[in-house]
């Protein structure tokens, strides 16, 4: 159970590093896009690898916001199926209920 917990505190902390630099690397990456300078490139490129690699957006996961589990998570209500089930079933999401045809 310690190592889900210490997944979350380290994906809350990837996505913290990430909205931190997002700007600055946007910026970065538009400048190296739109010179034609090679010189320049090269500083520009230089300056985005000093970023850690934890501030990128792909280090980020999915993540059960409850139970930290990563697997079949759904986005709009960041809740793994579980968790969405039980919440769901159980009136603790509002305008949720089990569907019947």
């Amino acid at each position: 159970m310690i190592a889900k917990k210490y997944r979350v505190i380290k994906d809350k902390y990837r996505r913290i590093l990430f909205h931190k630099y997002e700007r600055k690397k946007r910026l970065l990456k538009y400048l190296l896009f739109s010179t034609r300078n090679t010189t320049d490139k090269v500083l520009i490129h230089s300056k985005l690898q000093r970023f850690s690699r934890n501030s990128s957006i792909s280090r980020i996961k999915n993540m059960d916001i409850i139970t930290g589990s990563a697997k079949s998570i759904y986005r709009k209500f960041g809740l793994s199926r579980h968790s969405f089930r039980y919440l769901a079933n159980n009136g603790y999401l509002v305008g949720i209920r089990k569907s019947s045809w």
